[in-house]
C-alpha cells in the first residue's frame, strides 16, 4: 500500500507544472472580460516599443553570423 501512495506522489510531482498551467489558463478564460484590455495594452506596448528596439539587434546578429565574421573575430581574440 505504501508503494502505491508513493507512486501517486511521483505522478503529482511530474504533473505539477501542467496542472498549474491548466488552472492559469482556466482563470484567464473565466475572467477574460477584465483581462482583455490588459492583453491589448501589453500587445500594443510590445509592438510599439520592444520590437522596434530589438529589430536592429536581431538583423545585425544575423548578418554577423551569416558572413562568418564571428569566427574571424574569435581567432583574433585567442
Amino acid at each position: 500500500m505504501v508503494l502505491k501512495n508513493n507512486f501517486y506522489v511521483l505522478k503529482l510531482r511530474r504533473n505539477f507544472l501542467p496542472i498549474i498551467f491548466l488552472f492559469f489558463t482556466l482563470g484567464l478564460l473565466i475572467f477574460s472580460s477584465s483581462n482583455l484590455p490588459a492583453v491589448k495594452s501589453g500587445l500594443n506596448l510590445w509592438a510599439t516599443s520592444v520590437v522596434p528596439s530589438l529589430f536592429p539587434f536581431f538583423v545585425a546578429t544575423e548578418l554577423l553570423m551569416h558572413t562568418n565574421i564571428v569566427t574571424h573575430i574569435r581567432k583574433f581574440i585567442k
